[in-house]
């Protein structure tokens, strides 16, 4: 029996550690594919996999196909090249904060890892808004939006 990973909800800690996975690789694969749809807003209650989900996709996005071997995404015809893309995660429980004070304080920090961990610079002068912002309009004059 599979190890069930109590501590991570980070895909590819499960999907290295051969821990118990509930593959929805089906699901992300229409989600991501649909071309008649560029946006999407997911409400999920508390500890229901959003992190699990966002680690899933942005594996995907960035073409990790070594850890998608055995499910059902692999049966489908996603191009791990064609739909390899820069991904910016921000980790917003990284953020987490009682009040509005203190989450200001963290915002330009998970905005900055993110961004830098995505190969994108981080300027301290500016805003974390600012700071998105250009990193999208870069990594889109580079010719691949971000996902």
């Amino acid at each position: 029996m599979q190890p069930i990973a109590t501590d991570k909800n980070a895909f590819d800690f499960i999907r290295e550690g051969k821990k118990l996975y509930v593959d929805k690789t089906g699901w992300f694969y229409r989600l991501a594919s649909d071309e008649q749809h560029s946006m999407f807003f997911l409400a999920r209650p508390r500890r229901f996999g959003k992190s699990l989900m966002i680690s899933t996709l942005k594996a995907m996005f960035q073409g990790r196909k070594d850890l998608f071997q055995g499910l059902a995404i692999m049966d489908t015809d996603w191009d791990w090249d064609a739909e390899r893309r820069p991904v910016i995660h921000l980790n917003m429980g990284k953020c987490a904060a009682a009040d509005y004070d203190t989450f200001a304080m963290n915002l330009p920090c998970v905005v900055r890892r993110g961004l830098l961990e995505a190969g994108c610079g981080y300027d301290e002068t500016s805003t974390p808004s600012a700071n998105f912002g250009n990193a999208i309009d870069d990594l889109s004059d580079k010719g691949t939006p971000p996902a």
